[in-house]
């Protein structure tokens, strides 16, 4: 009996410390569970905050700039130098909000994007070809390498913008040899965009922040020819809704945006669909 009673014994004791290891294993678990179910929605909220914040930030200058240059036009009527500076930052301020809508759209979208079966060979040099007189007038020169016949499922429209935004950012980065290449290939894997110019280094603590939000490598310059830092953040988003990959890499007076796309299966689709027809 005394037996029994010392096996019974034991036998809660340890039942007893079983359960309180499954309660603290179930709280953990819970608790993983519940942060990591919470956590994007609390980074988005953040995130969405920090933007509504630096938005308005960036929406004051031009706003205070316009509002004292009208006080001084009312003192002045005939001086037609403020109402030169009240259209020079009403269209900052245009530019601006055409960059926050389209930030804002791509947030809204969450992924979601409309996807064909395109030759993005012909999306890209579409791209490209309205920036040649823009290249010109800088006094650039630039230069075209693409693959011809290579098929991607995209969206067109906004491949044709991330390049738009890449070959803007070239040409007004361009110095020394005033040059930009746009290069498009491919293989057996991958897709691959280069956009690169000619010019001063971005330095590696810039590079490692260069698609932020708002984040801009030289403020001053930025700021004086209407440039607010939401250009590449775009771009990235607009790669990153292609399963993409965005890069820069700046050295020896060279700054190359690299972009890649993994196309392996689509490569496939389209030669079945050739071979089908």
């Amino acid at each position: 009996e005394r037996s029994i009673y010392k096996e019974m014994e034991e036998l809660g004791i340890y039942s007893c410390v079983a359960l309180v290891i499954g309660m603290i294993l179930i709280l953990f678990i819970s608790r993983l569970l519940a942060l990591t179910i919470t956590r994007p929605v609390e980074e988005s909220y953040y995130r969405q905050k920090r933007f509504i914040a630096d938005a308005s930030h960036e929406l004051k200058t031009p706003l205070a700039v316009i509002s004292v240059n009208m006080e001084m036009l009312m003192k002045n009527p005939s001086n037609t130098k403020y109402m030169y500076y009240i259209q020079q930052e009403s269209r900052k301020m245009n530019r601006l909000i055409e960059e926050l809508l389209a930030m804002a759209s791509i947030d809204e979208e969450e992924g979601v994007i409309h996807k064909a079966l395109i030759d993005i060979s012909d999306v890209v040099e579409g791209a490209v070809e309205p920036f040649e007189a823009v290249a010109y007038e800088n006094g650039v020169t630039l230069e075209m390498q693409i693959e011809p016949g290579i098929y991607y499922r995209a969206d067109a429209d906004k491949l044709q913008r991330l390049v738009g935004i890449l070959l803007d950012n070239g040409i007004k980065h361009a110095e020394f040899e005033k040059k930009v290449i746009v290069k498009l290939q491919s293989d057996k894997n991958y897709i691959e965009l280069f956009v690169c110019n000619t010019g001063r280094e971005i330095a590696k603590e810039d590079q490692k922040r260069i698609f932020d939000r708002f984040y801009r490598a030289n403020k001053a310059r930025s700021r004086s020819e209407g440039r607010y830092g939401l250009g590449l953040s775009i771009a990235k988003a607009i790669v990153q809704q292609h399963r993409g990959r965005i890069q820069v890499k700046s050295a020896d007076g060279r700054t190359c945006f690299r972009v890649s796309f993994f196309h392996r299966k689509y490569s496939r689709l389209f030669q079945e669909r050739t071979h089908i027809v």
